[in-house]
């Protein structure tokens, strides 16, 4: 499903090659994606990626081995000889699929692009809920938005978050921009970096509209 978040045709498909092992687990159908079960499209591109693509094939498999044999078949199974046009024409309609994805690889396009990241005011979650002077957990932080929004106003912020290129833009902005109360930790919902009983206020288990 396409949320026409980027411009597919920008992009190479080798950025797969920068996608860390639990999104890996989600494109090939490993975690949390019914899509590579039931859509037999869906499969085709992400074959042709792989069939004619070897180093996407050799990253897959190293970066993600558990997605061998689902790998071996995809490529097996894909179309044979493609002209490179082809090629690229499915690797466009791929990457546009794929596109809640690659704004991952790319937070500048996610900030610029995602309504809901793009369009949101930060008054919104300081109004809902008082941070001020508390110790708040913001589980998949994303770019950040919440994180930083909290952290004008708490003492300390987690921000939570499994991709390992979204850490890294947190990171690079709490450098930027000298913000000394925000840590940005790896972790999902389901496997919180912290133990039971932790006292932290939860932050990004609010969905704003």
């Amino acid at each position: 499903m396409s949320f026409n978040w980027i411009n597919a045709e920008k992009f190479s498909i080798h950025s797969i090659l920068l996608m860390d092992r639990w999104i890996l687990q989600q494109l090939i159908g490993l975690k949390d994606s019914p899509r590579f079960a039931t859509d037999e499209a869906y499969r085709k591109l992400l074959g042709i990626a792989l069939a004619y693509h070897p180093a996407i094939q050799w990253y897959f498999i190293s970066r993600c081995p558990e997605s061998a044999e689902r790998v071996n078949l995809l490529v097996e199974n894909a179309p044979k000889n493609l002209s490179p046009e082809e090629v690229r024409k499915y690797e466009v309609i791929f990457l546009n699929e794929i596109d809640g994805f690659m704004v991952y690889m790319y937070p500048e396009e996610m900030n610029a692009n995602c309504p809901y990241i793009r369009d949101w005011d930060p008054g919104r979650l300081l109004s809902i809920v008082d941070f001020t002077g508390k110790v708040v957990l913001d589980i998949g932080s994303g770019t950040g938005r919440l994180a930083f929004a909290a952290a004008t106003i708490a003492r300390k912020v987690y921000a939570s978050e499994p991709t390992d290129r979204l850490r890294e833009f947190m990171r690079d902005k709490i450098a930027k921009e000298k913000i000394t109360n925000v840590t940005v930790v790896d972790g999902t919902i389901e496997t919180i970096p912290f133990e039971d009983n932790t006292l932290i206020s939860p932050c990004a288990v609010m969905f704003l509209d």
